[in-house]
């Protein structure tokens, strides 16, 4: 559930003080919802600001939760507004009067107590969320922006969270080999050193926070999640000379470890299957080479491979060049630009 829409308790204050507008619609309605604000200091009349939304992923049926903070020195919070099942192309903020700081975050999957402790801006740093709650049809975005109080012609972008790993074609050629023909049987690909927990808010801190699957596929990890076919899925039963083209979409937050190390593993994508019925793993660091940087926020990694010799052993050793052609193209989630990386 990614909002809840009753309470019996009273909503907690936020802000040193709460001044009711009599003018503002207080209450969540199940048919026809409204927002619920929280105005955090007094002395001033309700201001409507209206922003206009771009970007290439849909908000329909999101949740939003709107902060508007002062644009000051302490940037303390002035208002707090859910919108829930959230329709349309713009979203009014209701705040009181001056320079305001905007940040909207659609699908976090938390109640509206979640947010009792957020008193100002900085406070916003240190709200995360987890890969396990994410939903392919309401992806967890954020978005910012400034803007005097009664604009009526701001615009903002939400952005994922998240970023996309593809692998879009794959197949195997083993000519010139002992093993030339065979096929590779009961194949599997997921993600591997995921990190599963990340701010909200982009840019507040780099390292990731909390990492699944690590070294490999953990069926314990996989139970904690909503979809599982986030982070793992079954490719085909067979895969050979032909290129098949799965087009499988993998969630998972950034990772920009500069090195690797135990506590700082690079994420990667792994190919699993069997020749001959012995299993093995073609696992492949995203982004790590020619100077990539790791995983980002809101891009696709997409893949297609050709395998061309037997795999590893070890789903945590990464493939050689000569076991399997790679291309990558880098791009802006849903977006045409992209960067072609052969390797």
């Amino acid at each position: 559930m990614i909002c809840s829409k009753s309470h019996k308790k009273p909503l907690p204050v936020l802000g040193l003080l709460l001044f009711i507008v009599p003018a503002i619609p207080y209450g969540c309605s199940d048919v026809n919802p409204v927002p619920c604000q929280y105005p955090a200091s007094s002395g001033q009349s309700a201001t409507k600001t209206v922003l206009s939304l771009s970007g290439s992923v849909s908000t329909d049926g999101a949740c939003l939760d709107i902060f508007t903070f002062n644009d000051d020195a302490l940037q303390r919070l002035d208002s707090y507004t859910r919108i829930e099942d959230f329709r349309g192309g713009s979203i009014p903020v209701t705040s009181q009067s001056g320079d305001k700081i905007i940040f909207i975050c659609a699908n976090a999957r938390k109640d509206r107590y979640d947010w009792a402790d957020i008193s100002s801006f900085s406070s916003i740093r240190s709200m995360t969320v987890n890969l396990e709650q994410e939903s392919e049809e309401s992806l967890t975005m954020t978005a910012e922006c400034r803007r005097a109080a009664g604009s009526e012609h701001g615009e903002v972008s939400m952005v994922p969270v998240a970023s996309e790993v593809v692998l879009h074609t794959i197949g195997c050629d083993f000519s010139g080999l002992p093993y030339a023909g065979k096929d590779i049987y009961d194949v599997k690909a997921y993600l591997t050193n995921v990190n599963a927990e990340t701010h909200l808010y982009d840019g507040a801190h780099d390292r990731p926070l909390r990492f699944i699957n690590m070294s490999m596929l953990n069926p314990d990890d996989m139970k904690g999640f909503m979809q599982p076919g986030l982070v793992a899925r079954k490719v085909a039963d067979r895969i050979g000379s032909a290129t098949l083209i799965p087009d499988l979409h993998f969630l998972c937050y950034p990772n920009h470890a500069e090195t690797e190390g135990p506590g700082t593993p690079f994420t990667r994508l792994v190919v699993e299957g069997k020749i001959d019925g012995d299993t093995y793993y073609w696992p492949i660091n995203i982004n790590r080479q020619k100077g990539g940087t790791g995983i980002g926020r809101n891009c696709m990694y997409v893949f297609e491979l050709m395998i061309r010799r037997k795999g590893t052993t070890d789903p945590d050793i990464p493939v050689k060049h000569e076991d399997m052609e790679t291309t990558l193209e880098i791009k802006p989630w849903k977006e045409i630009q992209e960067e072609r990386i052969e390797f």
